[in-house]
């Protein structure tokens, strides 16, 4: 059984990549701390995301909580609850005049979560483009950008087609122009491959990672 958070670089809204909750448990949910001890002032505060999601059971839903610290104490603001069931990317915004930052709080807190699934389909959930306003300001954005994998293609396959346009293979039947052509094709595509897949795995994991754990740990 595994729950987990961590950057898809397959599935997004906007490029290069987007932060996905895994949950193959039919109970619990997988929790991620999008940011922590955000400076607020009291008043509105409006939230804004994207998110995806599939294979999701009925119970427990996804939703995004916030928090705020009046210096002594987190105490719950307000949640932004997804719908339950498999959609593709949509717009949510949580905007409560009703539930303003209050007058003791000194710092916002965003936490992910992401529902249950089960082994054979595993609940999913994906979150990009967070934003945060307050006043109509904007005062906090994440993208969930992880670039490695997106920069180690692209200077594999400059690398490695240089490399094949310098050094073309010689092609029988075909002009000596197109064998620097072909050569360099080949070249870009493999080094983007092996430029892809060395920065994936070299990509850290998502920043708030070592937060989440010491918030789950609190808890």
């Amino acid at each position: 059984m595994v729950r987990k958070s961590e950057y898809d670089f397959l599935t997004w809204k906007s490029f290069p990549s987007s932060i996905k909750l895994y949950n193959d448990e039919a109970a619990g949910v997988t929790k991620f701390l999008a940011f922590n001890n955000l400076p607020v002032s009291p008043g509105p505060i409006k939230l804004q995301v994207n998110a995806k999601q599939e294979n999701v059971l009925p119970t427990p839903y996804s939703y995004i909580a916030l928090s705020t610290f009046n210096g002594s104490e987190w105490k719950h603001l307000s949640e932004l609850i997804l719908p339950i069931g498999t959609f593709d990317w949509r717009s949510f915004t949580l905007d409560r005049p009703d539930r303003p930052i209050p007058s003791d709080a000194k710092m916002l807190r965003a936490i992910l979560v992401g529902a249950a699934g089960t082994k054979e389909s595993p609940g999913l959930t994906w979150f990009d483009d967070l934003r945060v306003y307050q006043d109509d300001v904007l005062i906090y954005s994440n993208d969930f950008s992880e670039w490695a994998p997106a920069v180690g293609a692209g200077l594999g396959a400059i690398t490695l087609g240089y490399v094949g346009y310098t050094n073309p293979l010689d092609l029988k039947n075909v002009d000596r122009r197109w064998d620097r052509i072909i050569t360099a094709l080949l070249g870009a595509g493999v080094g983007a491959s092996l430029g892809g897949g060395l920065g994936y795995a070299l990509a850290p994991p998502p920043v708030a990672t070592a937060l989440e754990r010491q918030y789950l740990i609190a808890q």
